[in-house]
């Protein structure tokens, strides 16, 4: 799959790499030796899993920012083009930054890697030149090889494990979970959400493998209430901006792995700085209300689906007009029939992507009609809910 906007800089930097998935750390490991090792003098809260992953990226880089600390965030996929793949203090990287990046990765002579790799190389190198204070690095996808898990992190986060990427994970809990087990390293503690058993029971496994201490979500730390509970820690007055029960979870995470952080640092994490960041946390497409009654949550799996179910009934309690639109290599039947009984109609819309699924296809699954425009649908009588594939609301948002 291309990243928009990268082939412009390979291009005028005139570095050779191929689109594509090839899991595996040898390639991105040799090109990283040869520019000294980079990601090796970063401090890394290191995040995986199936869903949750953009949220509590979202909370953990404002508790980071409110903290007064200097913060680069890698995440994937790109929605717009690669520079929102690369994040300083909450703005994307800029032209200067990337070129100054590509500059050092290019005099480096670097070959064989793939488009994501190359990336995740750039990303290291800015964040070394810009002397972060915390690198926050999302996996590409699983774990154990992917691109991002050359890394030694500070603290890991495990946020939700269900069937993904299949075709290179795995069609059981358990392999997945082998895989997002895989950022699991000696002497960084880990944290991790509500996982089922037999994702638990791995995770379980492999943190007593590396002998590393495990968080667990529900056990060792909770939220109830507005307070977060973790040991002696305890923040009261907890108003996230984030609207939904699951954002509570990811919130908890958050401030669990960011504790953590802070720990091994040395350094004080003052209450009301964790209120503020909580209050303030932004993540485009998680229940965003984009114009009266028209809101936006990107819901791409059943899981998501079950999440977003959850949120319409404690945020707007009624049947809405569901909007979707989905890439092909999704459950996209378990997506609609999950969402149908909240669903006063389905409108099913067709994005630029090259996975993305023809409309029709959905109606094979639910009554629905194929719409072109947000202006199609007749929503009076009811909220409208715009969901699916992120790459739809990042499209409709431009």
């Amino acid at each position: 799959m291309e990243i928009q906007g990268l082939a412009h800089y390979k291009q005028r930097f005139q570095l050779v790499s191929k689109a594509g998935i090839e899991p595996g750390l040898t390639r991105v490991e040799a090109a990283l030796a040869a520019l000294g090792n980079p990601h090796k003098q970063l401090h890394i809260i290191h995040v995986a899993g199936t869903n949750g992953k953009g949220s509590t990226i979202g909370f953990l880089e404002q508790l980071a920012r409110t903290r007064q600390l200097n913060v680069g965030v890698f995440t994937s996929p790109a929605f717009i083009d690669v520079h929102d793949q690369i994040r300083f203090n909450g703005e994307h990287i800029t032209n200067a930054q990337m070129e100054a990046a590509m500059t050092r990765v290019a005099a480096a002579s670097i070959y064989d890697l793939t488009d994501f790799e190359l990336l995740t190389v750039v990303a290291f190198v800015a964040f070394a030149q810009a002397n972060v204070d915390v690198a926050i690095i999302e996996t590409g996808m699983g774990g154990l090889l992917d691109a991002t898990n050359v890394v030694k992190p500070v603290v890991s986060v495990i946020t939700t494990i269900a069937r993904e990427h299949t075709n290179f994970l795995g069609d059981t809990i358990e392999s997945i979970a082998t895989h997002k087990a895989g950022i699991l390293k000696f002497g960084a503690p880990a944290v991790i959400g509500a996982l089922p058993e037999a994702a638990r029971d791995v995770i379980v496994q492999q943190a007593a493998v590396h002998r590393i201490p495990l968080y667990t979500y529900g056990e060792d730390f909770s939220i109830e209430q507005r307070t977060y509970r973790f040991g002696d820690v305890v923040f009261d007055e907890l108003e996230p901006a984030l609207k939904g029960e699951h954002q509570q979870h990811n919130m908890a995470l958050a401030i669990t792995a960011f504790v953590l952080f802070c720990e091994r640092l040395k350094l004080h994490v003052a209450p009301k700085r964790v209120q503020q960041a909580v209050r303030t946390a932004y993540v485009p497409y998680r229940f965003e209300q984009i114009a009266p009654n028209v809101y936006m949550d990107g819901a791409h799996n059943v899981a998501g689906a079950k999440a977003l179910v959850a949120t319409i009934h404690e945020q707007l309690n009624e049947r809405v007009h569901i909007v979707i639109g989905m890439l092909r290599d999704k459950d996209v039947e378990g997506v609609l029939q999950t969402l149908a009984p909240v669903a006063k109609s389905f409108s099913f819309m067709r994005f630029e992507h090259e996975r993305a699924l023809d409309p029709a296809v959905m109606q094979q699954y639910v009554d629905g009609r194929i719409v072109t425009s947000l202006r199609d649908v007749e929503a009076a009588d009811a909220p409208v809910v715009v969901t699916g594939s992120l790459y739809l609301l990042a499209s409709l948002a431009k």
